[in-house]
């Protein structure tokens, strides 16, 4: 498994969000969706937890330094709706962006706030920020359908 993370050091985008699809002959990267939800999710989420499960030490200290780089990458690709003030993270394809979050990706203000305590005091702040901001967007994917039952995959559009 450290091979692979050492493979993926050599080609991770300054970004730090990787399409879901890497060759496996090449190792390099294939022109496809960067999501945090299906299929993208788990990658960025264990980047984080094997830091900590690794006690934080040097020896796993690339994985929070990759972890920092890709939630950059996710805040770029954050937006937030008009009026309803909900903030999502895109997907994106090329130079592309979908305004489209899966349910899946609702992991990620879990994930921010357990990595928020790495960062200085302002960073860990912002970083706090963001999820909540996330969290709240996914509360509501539950509690605004008559069953309290998320959809998978939801769209926002312009003031909408």
């Amino acid at each position: 498994a450290e091979n692979v993370i050492r493979q993926l050091q050599k080609i991770y985008p300054s970004d730090g969000l990787l399409p879901i699809y890497i060759n496996p002959q090449s190792g390099q990267a294939s022109y496809s969706t960067i999501t945090f939800g299906a299929m993208g999710d788990s990658f960025y989420e264990y980047l984080l937890k094997v830091w900590i499960q690794g006690n934080k030490t040097e020896s796993v200290k690339h994985y929070r330094q990759m972890w920092e780089t890709s939630m950059e990458g996710l805040i770029s690709l954050t937006r937030q709706t008009t009026p309803s003030n909900y903030t999502y993270i895109c997907e994106k394809s090329g130079g592309s962006l979908s305004h489209k979050m899966d349910e899946l990706a609702c992991f990620a203000p879990g994930m921010l706030a357990l990595g928020a305590s790495g960062y200085g005091p302002e960073k860990a702040k912002q970083i706090m920020n963001l999820a909540e901001e996330l969290a709240r967007t996914c509360y509501n994917f539950y509690q605004t359908t008559p069953t309290k039952l998320a959809g998978e995959n939801y769209y926002f559009h312009a003031e909408q």
